[in-house]
């Protein structure tokens, strides 16, 4: 199922960066079976909080040829960045770059009081990865835990995912190389025990 991710803005207005922590090095992540369920996924629909608000239309990339086009959009509508890239957030020229390589795209957006807030879009894969013999059990991978190249390491409890290009949208024209991508490049590149760890003594499975 693919889920359109919108990031709303908080008082005062500031636009959200959400998705995945990035890291400058590799990441490893533990998967687990899981038993799937019979259910078939909802509709995708509008969450409750912006199911009064209006989309008034796409950031085009051509209305952005630099990072200070995007600050002087993000000032005009009424968003702080003067502290982006502090602490553990992202920088605006790290937004910058998902839109200029088309990992995400800016929505504006009208509330109920009439106010412009501009909303990030991500598009984000989430698949059941199984071979023929388990899809007859209903099991399936599930993703527990994640564990950065500093070592860092979080808790993640969630299917197979992969953050997808807004060119690849609709998905099912580019659904097989997605899921190829996802599996042999990124969440499934390396299998090992479930219980393995990345240490400076312990390289990274090969």
């Amino acid at each position: 199922a693919v889920r359109p991710k919108r990031s709303l803005p908080d008082a005062p207005p500031s636009l959200h960066m959400t998705g995945h922590a990035m890291a400058s090095t590799p990441s490893f992540s533990s998967h687990k079976p899981r038993r799937a369920s019979s259910e078939r996924p909802a509709k995708p629909e509008l969450p409750d909080s912006l199911a009064r608000w209006q989309k008034q239309r796409s950031v085009a990339l051509a209305e952005l040829p630099s990072v200070e086009a995007l600050v002087k959009l993000l000032k005009q509508l009424e968003v702080d960045t003067a502290k982006w890239g502090e602490g553990n957030t992202k920088t605006v020229g790290k937004l910058y770059g998902e839109l200029v390589g088309q990992e995400s795209e800016i929505e504006i957006w009208e509330s109920p009081e009439g106010k412009l807030f501009p909303l990030r879009v991500t598009h984000v894969l989430r698949a059941k990865v199984c071979s023929p013999e388990s899809l007859k059990r209903n099991v399936f991978l599930f993703n527990t835990w994640q564990q950065f190249g500093d070592g860092r390491r979080r808790t993640r409890n969630g299917l197979l995912s992969e953050k997808l290009n807004i060119t690849e949208i609709p998905i099912e024209n580019h659904l097989a190389e997605v899921c190829e991508r996802a599996i042999t490049q990124e969440e499934m590149q390396r299998l090992t025990d479930s219980t393995f760890m990345l240490d400076s003594d312990r390289p990274p499975p090969t």
